[in-house]
């Protein structure tokens, strides 16, 4: 096989890395805004509401095991982040009822949110999935993945990210 085979092939592998890369590891940018959310009882939401304070939006299912491995840290770490200032969101595409379910079997004192539409619809492929927005609703940092929230370089660095330091 010639060198130019051989430089084809990897340049296209390296398109097809990228394309899953940025597809799967990187979290979209979205319009926060225009998310149609409802609350448990089934009233509309808007991320607006929050305008104003920092917000920690992580969007994950019931089915996700990475999604549950990080619960029990992401609580720890919203009480600390609450207390600086940080709200935190869990959003879902799931119906009500699913995530009720959930929240009545671990009940982690987060605000839950449904999201009207289908995750995939964000281009949100991997979750968990998380977001920090701040005091303007300005994405300034994102998570694709499971994370340890409660370390103390991570709530640090959260912190500082969302202005309060």
């Amino acid at each position: 096989m010639s060198i130019i085979k051989y430089i084809l092939i990897f340049l296209v592998s390296l398109g097809i890395a990228f394309f899953f890369y940025k597809k799967y590891f990187l979290a979209p940018k979205i319009a926060f805004p225009n998310l149609q959310l409802q609350n448990l009882e089934g009233e509309s939401v808007s991320i607006d509401q929050y305008l104003g304070k920092p917000v920690l939006v992580n969007f994950w299912a019931t089915w996700c095991h990475n999604c549950l491995n990080e619960m029990a840290d992401l609580e720890k770490a919203s009480k600390i982040l609450k207390e600086k200032g940080i709200e935190t969101i869990l959003i879902s595409d799931e119906n009500i009822e699913t995530i009720n379910a959930y929240k009545q079997r671990k009940p982690y004192q987060f605000t839950y949110l449904k999201f009207s539409g289908e995750r995939e619809d964000l281009k949100i492929f991997s979750i968990p999935t998380t977001y920090l927005l701040n005091k303007n609703g300005e994405i300034v940092y994102t998570k694709v993945g499971e994370e340890k929230w409660a370390e103390p370089q991570i709530i640090e660095m959260l912190i500082e990210k969302a202005g309060l330091d």
